[in-house]
């Protein structure tokens, strides 16, 4: 799955920095009595930061780093989606989207 998003820095409601997120992941459907649960099994990012007025970005890898740590936090957790009713019921207790 491929998803991207566009985002901002700001502070103090000022904006300072725009950047961008590609993220290319896997997602792990695991089957519950009557629900489908989802997770993220593994994932790819791809980042571009795009200055803005007169600010100027110090250290891109800890910027970068800052970023991974954010999507890091995703994994064992239930993702947007989760709780789907599973309708017919499912027999095989494995699915990967």
């Amino acid at each position: 799955m491929s998803i991207h998003f566009d985002c901002e820095l700001n502070i103090l409601r000022q904006k300072i920095l725009d950047f961008d997120v590609g993220l290319q992941c896997e997602i792990e459907g695991i089957p519950k009595a009557t629900t489908l649960d989802f997770k993220f099994r593994s994932h790819e990012e791809y980042i571009s930061f795009y200055p803005y007025g007169d600010y100027k970005m110090q250290n891109q890898d800890l910027a970068i780093l800052m970023i991974r740590h954010s999507l890091n936090r995703n994994y064992e957790t239930v993702i947007f989606g989760s709780g789907w009713p599973m309708s017919p019921p499912r027999d095989y207790p494995h699915l990967i989207t």
